[in-house]
């Protein structure tokens, strides 16, 4: 089948690697990817390894190809037009707005797709990327179906009109749809949960540190919701003559303030600022056995700013490393059971308890990370999961 993938604006810009590894799974199992971001953050630089047989077509929002697409619409489909404008209608002006923008460019996808004989238009996010494919979807009459995360649900852009309209809206978490719930009448009949998945190497498992240095890895941005700042606090805490490092694998804003923090405990010789690696350079971590555990010590902020389910943890679980979290978001989700260690958020103290279980006692190490393999290969396998979006895909042209 012929497939038209939509993403907010991958294979360009630093973000949605998970999305293009997901159309690459796509790719490997004979689904044809047309792919087209609705925004092109041509700034900054490409960041994706993306198969070779899958097109891209991109545009800017309101390039000549784009605009004059549009323009031959309102003149010779003038009630497509209109129901489009019906179905961007809402009570928030700036969301009307947003809608507003992206017009011209769903307009000249629709075409597009129409012309290049696309079977099923999908869109990651539930948010502008899933207008631009519910448009597409009205002009051209292909079905269509959105991936909705997690900001992109609290951002509420005509949430409950894109489920009713899509011939399914797929959720990576189950306390996704209890966010969206929240927010709009969720239909069961056509929302499903489906996790992201992740490649799982043939052969891996976990293997205690060879090393008396125990290497923590935190891959995430440097922003508040990822609470760096307790894992700092808990490194400053951990049992006297134990040799920890920590590598912080990402960059953002508060690159400064986490700097200060570790320079104010002292503790500048445990902590590295690895910056933003590349995707294929944090596998080879794992790969490599360099890192004997992975953490991510996120908070919840309040009004759905929160962890859906990191990828990052299921990437590290895949090698059979072990992994700490909080008791946020959807993260009990992938860390049940022993797949992981779970700690209450915003609390140095629990992450010290934890990892120093972990360091210490070699039963719980080597379970938990055997846990988190089998957890990761049984419901976060990425072959799995493409598998289950082209049933869905094809299902949905039956209708």
């Amino acid at each position: 089948m012929k497939l038209g993938l939509i993403t907010s604006s991958a294979p360009f810009g630093a973000g949605e690697s998970f999305v293009i590894a997901e159309a690459n799974a796509l790719s490997q199992q004979g689904v044809s990817i047309l792919l087209v971001p609705t925004l092109l953050r041509t700034e900054s630089p490409q960041n994706f390894e993306i198969n070779a047989d899958i097109r891209v077509s991109a545009k800017g929002v309101f390039c000549g190809e784009v605009l004059y697409a549009f323009l031959a619409t309102v003149f010779t489909k003038p009630l497509v037009l209109i129901n489009v404008l019906k179905a961007l209608l809402t009570k928030c002006p700036v969301t009307f707005f947003k809608n507003l923008v992206v017009l011209p460019k769903a307009i000249w996808v629709g075409r597009l797709f129409e012309e290049e004989g696309v079977a099923h238009i999908h869109a990651h996010w539930a948010s502008t990327p899933s207008t631009v494919a519910m448009i597409a979807s009205i002009y051209s009459r292909i079905p269509w179906s959105f991936t909705a995360h997690r900001g992109d649900i609290v951002a509420n852009n005509l949430l409950e009109q894109k489920i009713k309209h899509a011939t399914f809206a797929r959720f990576i978490s189950n306390s996704g749809i209890k966010l969206a719930g929240g927010l709009c009448d969720v239909k069961e009949a056509n929302t499903h949960v489906l996790h992201m998945g992740v490649n799982v190497p043939a052969e891996s498992k976990t293997k205690k540190p060879i090393t008396k240095k125990f290497v923590i890895l935190c891959p995430a941005n440097l922003i508040e919701v990822k609470g760096h700042k307790y894992l700092i606090e808990a490194l400053s805490n951990i049992r006297k003559g134990t040799q920890v490092e920590l590598l912080l694998a990402g960059e953002g804003k508060l690159r400064g303030v986490i700097e200060s923090q570790v320079n104010e405990l002292s503790l500048s010789s445990m902590v590295t600022f690895l910056g933003q690696l590349l995707h294929e350079e944090l596998l080879m971590m794992y790969a490599s056995s360099k890192v004997d555990a992975v953490v991510l010590p996120s908070v919840d902020l309040g009004e759905g700013e929160h962890e859906g389910i990191p990828v990052s943890l299921m990437e590290a679980m895949a090698y059979g490393v072990p992994v700490l979290s909080t008791l946020t978001g959807g993260i009990p989700e992938l860390l049940g059971d022993g797949a992981g260690v779970l700690v209450e958020a915003s609390s140095a103290k629990a992450l010290t308890k934890a990892l120093d279980e972990l360091i210490l006692k070699d039963a719980k190490y080597l379970t938990t990370g055997e846990k988190g393999r089998v957890k990761v290969n049984g419901d976060f396998n990425q072959k799995k999961v493409a598998r289950v979006l082209i049933g869905w895909f094809e299902r949905g042209l039956k209708k």
